[in-house]
């Protein structure tokens, strides 16, 4: 994330924000958890061969879980909800679209939401910092457009504005 980042106000539909809210609370129990374990750990009196290493993952896995709690308090802390609007003449946050590669895939159905945080395949949400929420922002139906992957350009075409998805 870069500095200028870090304030930059994060704009979620209110599913995205719950979705982060309900994320945090298993990442802090699953984190107590993990104190809980090393507490035992610790008070015991006689450390077994290999005991070690089953500290230093205890104490791996603690920071991880507490890096991605702090990622998820950073990303709420700057959370502004959005309602997403009824209209369904362009693709916007909140939205639910669906495109056609052109290349002869299949059609795909995404909502587009504000953050590139979601966990994937927790819900069909794309966000409008990646290739494709940028290259879908502002677009009609019928409306081509080219997508920059890390593989390339794509063509798609917008197919249907379902409307909001919240």
């Amino acid at each position: 994330m870069k500095k200028d980042d870090n304030n930059k106000r994060v704009q979620l539909t209110k599913r995205a924000y719950q979705h982060f809210i309900e994320v945090r609370a298993q990442l802090q129990d699953e984190l107590a958890k993990v104190r809980e374990i090393k507490k035992e750990f610790t008070s015991s009196s006689a450390k077994r061969s290999g005991e070690d290493s089953e500290d230093y993952d205890a104490n791996r896995q603690e920071g991880i879980l507490a890096e991605r709690i702090n990622q998820l308090n950073r990303v709420i802390e700057r959370c502004e909800q959005i309602v997403p609007d009824d209209q369904k003449e362009k693709v916007l946050l909140g939205n639910k679209f669906t495109v056609h590669y052109l290349d002869g895939s299949v059609k795909k159905t995404f909502a587009l939401d504000g953050a590139s945080y979601e966990p994937k395949g927790s819900f069909p949400a794309i966000s409008i910092e990646t290739p494709l929420g940028r290259a879908v922002y502002g677009k009609t139906v019928g409306e081509e457009f080219n997508i920059d992957c890390p593989g390339g350009h794509k063509k798609a075409k917008i197919v249907s504005i379902i409307g909001p998805w919240d």
